[in-house]
């Protein structure tokens, strides 16, 4: 099947193409032959996200947009339309297309979530797995994660995670948000 926006893609190969146009990675994308089977590969990676919020039309096939989210500054994301998709989802599938075409494995590789390995209260210590999601970390590389970790559920991703407040004496646990990657 052809890539189709609105079947099998958010963005077409030319708006993306005029998305990297000014980046520094963009001529990585435009020396790339296969932009639309990239863009469906990205596509079907964020298909099989779970997303905060609801679909706005439960009989489309793009799971975006939704409804009952906040963009960074708190403010609701409201849809007009089915095909009315936050330009953060346009600038993932574009990024996550070039990821992927980079790194393939990207595809194949299981979502782990969380990179966090260690957690100690005395001393107050934190230790990562590595940042790939080979080396168990998140499966979107950075700038995807920027881009979506705030309205992905589970596994650490939706990045509302505890935080310890004082290490002196029993620890108070709050939340923070954050909308930078992990």
């Amino acid at each position: 099947m052809a890539l189709a926006v609105g079947t099998n893609s958010y963005i077409n190969a030319t708006d993306c193409t005029a998305y990297f146009a000014d980046r520094l990675e963009g001529a990585e994308w435009v020396a790339e032959s296969n932009q639309d089977g990239a863009l469906v590969s990205a596509f079907d990676l964020l298909q099989r996200q779970k997303w905060q919020g609801t679909k706005y039309d439960a009989a489309t096939v793009p799971d975006w947009p939704r409804t009952g989210l906040e963009d960074q500054e708190g403010d609701p994301i409201v849809p007009s339309s089915n095909t009315d998709w936050p330009q953060f989802i346009l600038d993932a599938q574009c990024q996550l297309a070039l990821a992927i075409i980079i790194d393939p494995t990207l595809l194949t590789t299981d979502n782990t979530g969380d990179n966090t390995k260690k957690l100690k209260a005395g001393s107050a210590e934190i230790e990562f797995f590595g940042t790939s999601a080979t080396d168990g970390g998140p499966r979107f590389p950075p700038q995807v994660q920027e881009l979506l970790g705030m309205y992905l559920l589970g596994g650490g991703a939706n990045l509302r995670n505890p935080f310890v407040s004082d290490t002196t004496a029993e620890s108070a646990l709050g939340d923070y948000t954050t909308n930078r990657g992990l």
